[in-house]
């Protein structure tokens, strides 16, 4: 059992998920990419950030609100 479970997708809030949606619609599925968060630093600590919100209940209000 992983450390940190995420959170599935239904139970997100609104916001994570528009945020989601809006990814996948202009770059495909959000995990598809790690070929170019690898070669762009500054789009991988973009992507870990809103992980984290995503991952971590506590900060997830803040995060939306930053992201959004």
């Amino acid at each position: 059992m992983p450390f940190i479970e995420p959170l599935p997708y239904d139970e997100l809030p609104n916001d994570i998920q528009r945020i989601f949606d809006g990814v996948e619609k202009q770059q495909g599925f959000v995990f598809g990419n790690w070929p170019i968060m690898a070669h762009a630093p500054h789009i991988f600590k973009g992507f870990r950030q809103f992980i984290y919100a995503v991952l971590n209940p506590n900060v997830v209000e803040k995060r939306t609100v930053e992201l959004a």
